[in-house]
């Protein structure tokens, strides 16, 4: 037991839960039918653990570079690093540890996949040293993110890369963003505080409108891409439109618990204890795992 709590800041400070996110690598190949290769699997694997690693160093770096503003905050203020349960050297210890592992064996793999990660290392670096607190411009770059994921994800799967799944990606990643900038919004400016920088560029009214915006271009660009003559000429399917369905039910259930719960604080926590919005996930995978592999 005492292994385990000499170990549990350092596996918080990592963010293991975060690494859902990533998941988002394998969606190339999965629509690209290439879920039977193992090989090609094995490939995004690897790619998949090593952008973990990245993606840790990072969260480490974001905590050091927070670690006034978490102290401010009702919950963040618990976190290895505002706690005070590891001390910042050890965590400038361990994200450069990170970088080295995973940008060394990024380079070995696949100098363009090592050449994306580089961008997703420079776009980080400069999110949480400034960028993060220019409104708008920060949930751009959480997008942008995701989209470097995919285009990685392509890479190591060798599966073309549609525009609708970029499109898609982006405007679900600001949809996300902006749910978590409404429940930051909430908490520090309820408790008076103005804490972080960042939140000084939104209020509800804006954060609710560009909700609307967001979540109704998302859902219409989700609608042309299931109905177009070439997604169901590709996947040989004319049914693909009844997966609107589960969407729409997943963004309403999500937006429920933006604006009537007010939980929207981590998406992940969303995805991993949300018994509707796991639900919503399954049932969109199921589908078109039965439209790709099931004919």
């Amino acid at each position: 037991m005492s292994i385990i709590r000499t170990f549990k800041p350092y596996i918080e400070l990592f963010r293991i839960q975060q690494y859902v996110k990533n998941l988002i690598i394998f969606l190339p190949i999965f629509f690209n039918g290439g879920f039977g290769d193992i090989r090609l699997i094995t490939n995004c694997a690897l790619i998949f653990i090593l952008f973990c690693l990245l993606s840790s160093a990072f969260y480490i770096f974001n905590d050091i570079c927070d670690i006034k503003n978490d102290k401010k905050h009702p919950e963040k203020k618990l976190r290895p690093l505002a706690s005070g349960k590891i001390k910042i050297k050890s965590a400038y210890i361990l994200y450069f540890a990170l970088l080295t592992i995973s940008g060394t064996l990024f380079l070995i793999l696949d100098y363009k996949i090592f050449i994306f990660a580089l961008l997703y290392f420079l776009l980080n670096l400069f999110y949480s040293l400034k960028l993060k607190h220019i409104a708008i411009i920060d949930i751009s770059i959480i997008a942008v993110g995701f989209i470097i994921r995919i285009i990685i994800g392509a890479l190591a799967g060798q599966a073309p890369l549609s525009l609708w799944i970029v499109l898609i990606t982006y405007l679900l990643a600001i949809f996300l963003a902006l749910a978590k900038r409404r429940d930051d919004f909430i908490i520090l400016g309820c408790s008076g505080g103005r804490h972080r920088p960042r939140i000084d560029g939104y209020n509800l009214e804006l954060i609710n409108s560009a909700l609307t915006i967001i979540s109704a271009t998302l859902l219409m660009t989700y609608i042309i891409y299931t109905t177009s003559e070439e997604t169901m000429r590709r996947f040989g399917n004319n049914y693909i439109y009844l997966t609107v369905i589960i969407v729409i039910i997943g963004l309403l259930r999500y937006l429920q618990l933006t604006l009537v719960q007010q939980k929207s604080g981590s998406p992940t926590k969303i995805i991993l204890k949300d018994s509707y919005i796991q639900l919503c996930v399954l049932s969109w995978l199921s589908a078109f795992t039965i439209i790709i592999y099931i004919k």
